[in-house]
């Protein structure tokens, strides 16, 4: 049996059993809502867990597909021949991601469906629905951007391992990798950077439930301290990410990120 094979049944076996699990899923909680009179409740709940789906999806196999663009480029400009990449690995990859993200479905609901409070926060100015309706649903979407960031670190690095599997050294590693290899590696390390400044300036939103005993809310240190650094160390990790996309070697991406966990770490320890 042919690789081709191996993965198509793989692929048919996989979509058999997450049909079989939500056909049954489905029809048993339908069956429940219609026995209450509340089967247009249920329909229009699935569609939003439909929806969280494909967009899941979408996601995450649009970030993978982009990812093996620049990696078939780069091994084709070293090998000068075309390699066979297995994209149907990448979409049984993005429908486990989508269908585990899916049952998040509720958080967009809260979003679409968003009223302002006519009530601002004293900190940042926004309306109280966003913290309650909207926050909850971008932090998803950053968490599968993330995530589908993590496996295309993955997925590069056994593709390079194994192509380039016949190097003996690392210099002559450094000598026959390609510079669009170089240039992918830049560009996913950038990304990196970025979600991690993303992720510090949203964090800042976070502080505003912090649990102080009985107390709840962010305190006088949170406000003035913890969230101007936030945004500071934020704005640094942009600053990362632009210079990553400049640069181009494994020692100055790995001197890059090296000197940007000791700025982190400082930073901290400052705090």
């Amino acid at each position: 049996m042919n690789s081709k094979k191996i993965v198509a049944l793989i692929i048919l076996t996989l979509a058999d059993l997450i049909i079989f699990d939500v056909f049954i899923n489905v029809c048993t909680e339908y069956l429940w809502f219609e026995s209450l009179n509340y089967g247009c409740i249920f329909v229009e709940m699935l569609k939003y867990k439909l929806s969280t789906f494909l967009l899941a999806f979408s996601i995450t196999f649009t970030i993978l597909t982009l990812n093996a663009v620049l990696l078939k480029r780069a091994i084709i400009e070293f090998m000068g021949e075309r390699i066979r990449y297995f994209h149907e690995i990448d979409a049984i990859v993005s429908l486990a991601v989508a269908y585990g993200f899916s049952e998040h479905w509720l958080k967009l609901v809260f979003f679409m469906n968003s009223t302002d409070f006519n009530l601002k926060d004293p900190i940042f100015g926004y309306d109280v629905s966003f913290f309650v309706f909207k926050l909850p649903f971008v932090e998803i979407i950053l968490q599968i951007v993330a995530f589908a960031t993590f496996l295309c670190f993955v997925n590069s690095f056994v593709y390079y391992i194994y192509h380039f599997r016949w190097v003996r050294s690392w210099e002559e590693f450094k000598e026959v990798f390609p510079d669009l290899g170089y240039l992918h590696i830049s560009i996913l390390f950038a990304i990196l950077f970025f979600l991690i400044g993303v992720y510090l300036y949203v964090e800042r939103f976070e502080l505003l439930f912090s649990q102080h005993g009985v107390v709840s809310g962010a305190s006088w240190v949170e406000v003035n301290v913890l969230m101007p650094a936030l945004l500071l160390m934020s704005f640094v990790s942009f600053g990362f990410g632009l210079a990553c996309l400049k640069i181009r070697g494994f020692e100055r991406v790995a001197l890059l990120f090296g000197i940007y966990i000791i700025v982190v770490t400082f930073a901290l320890g400052v705090i």
